[in-house]
């Protein structure tokens, strides 16, 4: 599951996004090797989620099996074998665009090898 955490409760449109890709930061890897998920939530419910991967990419025809939006939180369900190709040392990155507003995780400029992945569910 990729979960994300707001500062709000979420009403309005929202898209967020996740990516993963191998290595330990940006600059020495090639996202076109990674996995991205995005979701768009319009008034607040989910309308669409894609998963891309180097393999191709899928969207569920039923959204709302796959995303769930709770107050702030958005609750994305994926097989955890969805990151295996990645192998064991890699990195992530996360954004959220509401209207003109945009948030990024880890923050540009800030030094993604200390950011680690503790679980994967």
């Amino acid at each position: 599951m990729v979960a994300f955490n707001l500062a709000q409760p979420i009403s309005g449109d929202l898209t967020v996004s996740v990516a993963a890709a191998p290595g330990r930061n940006s600059s020495t890897s090639n996202a076109d090797e990674g996995v991205s998920i995005t979701a768009t939530m319009r008034r607040g419910a989910p309308v669409s989620v894609t998963v891309a991967a180097p393999g191709g990419s899928a969207s569920p025809s039923q959204v709302q099996d796959v995303v769930h939006v709770v107050d702030s939180q958005v609750h994305i369900g994926l097989p955890g074998a969805i990151l295996e190709p990645l192998g064991s040392d890699w990195h992530w990155w996360a954004t959220a665009r509401s209207g003109a507003d945009s948030g990024r995780c880890p923050a540009d400029g800030a030094d993604e090898s200390s950011i680690r992945v503790v679980s994967v569910e």
